[in-house]
């Protein structure tokens, strides 16, 4: 991913205010109109696809949201981007079942049910900080990888109408670590005790669901 995240390429590009959806090598990149839920379809479309998500990082600016996936095929030897070009702006344009298809893929090629995970590296959590930053509310995550993760977290983010302003994403061997500059509505840092308390709860309750055995889902 660029060091400097966005460049000014990109930060023009933006200021276009269109949607694009680029793929090569191992790196996705999508332009959209900003809304709640933007991060969380392009991460169930690369999920749908196959695709491991190892770093992420998100903006918004210009009422656009840009968002880069640096991905590696799960499940194959190299990455077939028209399709998954037409599986992201199918996701953005609300075209796809991301949660039923997720489920679908999750029980069809997750081991959790009949193989031990590995012991995680990092401590699973959900840390709320609100001291470190005037215009938005950090959240990180910290958890195990697994099949859909990104997918769920974000997912949980947009159903509380949160926008990410900013994301960084890391894939560390089999866990994950990601952060979320977030904003509501408004587009101001939450303040209020009872929102941040059911962001905390959205965000367990993904990293439970996340992990659960597949039948315990389903009967």
């Amino acid at each position: 991913l660029p060091r400097n995240f966005p460049t000014e390429d990109q930060r023009t590009a933006m200021r276009r205010g269109t949607q694009a959806i680029h793929g090569e090598g191992g790196l996705l990149t999508v332009y959209a109109p900003d809304r709640p839920g933007v991060f969380s379809r392009i991460a169930g479309a690369a999920t749908l696809n196959g695709l491991e998500v190892v770093e992420a990082a998100a903006h918004t600016e210009f009422g656009i949201a840009l968002a880069m996936f640096q991905v590696q095929p799960r499940f194959a030897d190299s990455i077939d981007w028209a399709k998954v070009s037409e599986s992201v702006g199918d996701a953005l344009n609300g075209r796809l079942a991301l949660a039923a298809r997720i489920d679908e893929q999750i029980r069809t090629y997750s081991p959790r049910t009949t193989t031990m995970a590995p012991q995680p590296v990092v401590e699973t959590r959900v840390t709320i900080d609100n001291e470190s930053s005037s215009a938005a509310t950090i959240v990180e995550v910290a958890s195990a990888n697994g099949i859909g993760l990104l997918y769920y977290v974000t997912r949980a983010l947009s159903q509380l109408d949160l926008n990410i302003a900013t994301a960084k994403v890391q894939t560390l061997g089999d866990d994950v670590v990601d952060s979320f500059y977030l904003r509501d509505r408004n587009g101001e840092k939450v303040t209020d005790e009872a929102y941040l308390a059911e962001i905390q709860r959205a965000l367990d309750h993904a990293l439970l669901v996340a992990f659960l055995p597949q039948e315990t889902l389903h009967g």
